[in-house]
């Protein structure tokens, strides 16, 4: 019975999302989970700020790449966005840039829910519950997942006042999973079934946790995982038709970096900072698996 009604939930949003048309040559680039604050010690943002910055200014904007920011980009449920505009001005100059340039789609999470229940709207213009976006042969469908659950975006105002009234206090950090792969949960389950039963690919966030659906039981889902990670940040790339799930690190966030397969960590250039490629596949091959060989 719940998942009928999330299932039915999850229809009534994609049918009233606004749907884009990509151009064969464009560029998309998936980013979740900011979670960005004040600047403060109880803020998750701030040790992979820099991070982010340089990796989207200088890899992904001068590429040309479209910007997807798929939810909980503030951390509206500890902090007041006033504060958080204050503070992170030059990420939102960042986000002016796409904008201006490639394109941006801002998507709300639960997180920043209140940007749509109370009427906080700098960015309106720009920020969606959902987009549909027709890419090729397939329709991508990006939502930040707490739809998947049939309690979250209820009880967002119970929630925030959790959140402020005990979690922040406590200076509590979001939690981040590990990039090793595990089950997908129910939540993932209902998304995963809902784009097979709709013939779509679904791009969440909300969990944390990178994950590129054909290697976990899901071969529609993905999951651009956190820019909070404690080994960095993951991000999805969607060019020439091709998905690639990848792991940004720097050597002063993380000693260690992962080396899957035959992928091997690249440079960019003049930084610390480094990328991995943990999977990729062709869309055609995700959608028709029996006609196109994966990578």
């Amino acid at each position: 019975m719940v998942d009928d009604d999330v299932l039915s939930r999850l229809s009534d949003l994609r049918n009233r999302s606004p749907v884009f048309k990509a151009a064969s040559s464009d560029r998309i680039v998936v980013a979740s989970d900011l979670h960005m604050g004040d600047g403060s010690m109880a803020d998750d943002f701030r040790g992979n700020s820099g991070l982010f910055s340089e990796v989207m200014s200088r890899f992904y904007l001068d590429r040309g790449f479209k910007l997807v920011l798929n939810g909980d980009v503030e951390e509206l449920h500890k902090f007041r966005l006033k504060r958080v505009l204050s503070r992170w001005k030059d990420i939102y100059g960042l986000f002016d840039r796409f904008q201006d340039g490639p394109g941006l789609f801002k998507i709300f999470g639960n997180h920043d829910l209140d940007f749509l229940f109370d009427g906080a709207h700098e960015f309106i213009d720009r920020q969606f519950e959902a987009v549909r976006m027709l890419y090729m042969d397939a329709e991508l469908f990006f939502l930040h997942g707490h739809q998947g659950s049939h309690f979250l975006e209820r009880m967002h105002r119970f929630n925030r006042m959790i959140t402020r009234g005990f979690i922040k206090p406590l200076k509590l950090k979001n939690f981040t999973l590990e990039l090793e792969g595990k089950p997908v949960t129910r939540k993932e389950n209902r998304l995963s079934l809902f784009s097979e039963e709709n013939g779509i690919l679904t791009f969440m966030g909300h969990t944390h946790r990178p994950l590129f659906g054909r290697d976990n039981g899901a071969p529609s889902l993905f999951n651009s995982g956190a820019v909070i990670g404690k080994l960095g940040m993951t991000t999805l790339e969607i060019e020439r038709g091709v998905i690639s799930l990848v792991h940004w690190w720097d050597r002063s966030l993380v000693k260690r970096y992962i080396v899957r397969d035959w992928f091997e960590p690249v440079r960019l250039a003049s930084t610390g900072i480094y990328r991995t490629v943990l999977d990729t596949a062709s869309i055609g091959s995700l959608l028709h698996p029996s006609a196109s060989p994966s990578f």
